[in-house]
């Protein structure tokens, strides 16, 4: 009995002892992972700053130009495409290019072609792995995207409350900015303090605001810089009118996390029908590769069948997402 007892409390110490010393050196990578991210929000800082003071150097009637798109009527061009392009680049946070996309998307497509073309020697899924590889790249910018602005977002709210009480205390929306860029954390410190670094190397305030509706492309930051150059141009409570649209946000955060709650079924749903014919076929092929390379001798079958499934996601996203 007593050896038992020794035994246990032998192990207790050594368990407690590993554990201990585990959280001294979890403790301590925290520390320094904490400092690496203050030494790279910093040089973020020093990056945003120098992009802005190179744009503060740039003609004025150029910016000028800028503030007046707005508000006229623009015409498809490859340039507007080329511009979206670095816009959505842009907003998903991932300091690449274009041409680094396409790069990329070019190498996935040719090592996933190789690849497909030494396991089956069969050009069609050889091709289809190709665009599906070429598209990789794309897709991960786009959820990135999608990632940073429903964080801005959700940091928008308490964003404006604090520039609110900035205002209340008799600062200037510039500080409001400065100090929204000091205490919370990306991307909505990165969006505020470029634009305050942008009108504190010169550049005009409402060309600076409309970059930053332009750069985020949220409507709830659309709002407020619509609300601040009318603020300017004609007076009023402006801390007021803040509180008003952090209370906005706050209820269309709700809406949407009501109306996701509500669809994740049918969400459910439209995933697992979309993705079984795809993973049935992948299970006939382990067991029956010859049944299941058939079905590519009917390529106007595979074309219908992609064409509907494609027909009814959209309709299902068209169900599920709306802009409200």
């Amino acid at each position: 009995m007593i050896g038992l007892l020794i035994s246990i409390l032998t192990f207790l110490a050594v368990f407690l002892g590993i554990f201990a010393i585990n959280l001294v050196f979890t403790d301590f990578f925290k520390q320094d992972r904490r400092q690496e991210l203050d030494q790279l929000e910093i040089e973020l800082r020093k990056q945003y700053r120098q992009k802005a003071k190179q744009e503060s150097e740039t003609d004025y009637s150029q910016l000028d130009a800028f503030a007046r798109e707005s508000h006229e009527v623009r015409h498809f061009s490859l340039v507007d495409v080329w511009k979206k392009v670095n816009e959505i680049i842009g907003q998903s946070g991932l300091q690449t290019s274009i041409q680094h996309l396409v790069i990329w998307s070019l190498g996935f497509a040719f090592v996933a072609a190789i690849s497909a073309y030494f396991l089956t020697f069969n050009w069609i899924i050889v091709a289809a792995a190709a665009g599906f590889a070429a598209a990789l790249p794309s897709l991960f910018v786009s959820f990135k995207r999608r990632q940073r602005l429903a964080e801005l977002t959700t940091q928008l709210p308490d964003a404006l409350d604090l520039m609110s009480r900035i205002m209340r205390a008799g600062q200037t929306i510039n500080q409001g900015l400065l100090v929204v860029s000091d205490e919370f954390k990306a991307p909505v410190s990165a969006e505020f303090g470029y634009c305050y670094e942008q009108q504190n190397l010169g550049i005009p305030a409402e060309v600076a605001l409309r970059q930053l509706a332009q750069r985020t492309g949220l409507i709830e930051i659309q709002i407020f810089v619509m609300g601040v150059i009318i603020h300017r141009q004609t007076g009023g409570n402006l801390a007021t009118l803040l509180d008003k649209l952090a209370n906005i946000v706050r209820q269309r955060i709700q809406m949407k996390e009501t109306v996701k709650s509500l669809t994740a079924e049918g969400r459910l749903q439209a995933a697992i029908l979309l993705g079984l014919p795809v993973v049935m076929w992948i299970l006939i092929y382990l067991f029956n590769p010859v049944y299941a390379l058939k079905l590519f001798e009917h390529p106007t079958l595979i074309s219908v069948t992609v064409f509907m499934m494609g027909l009814g996601a959209f309709w299902i996203r068209k169900i599920v997402v709306f802009d409200f």
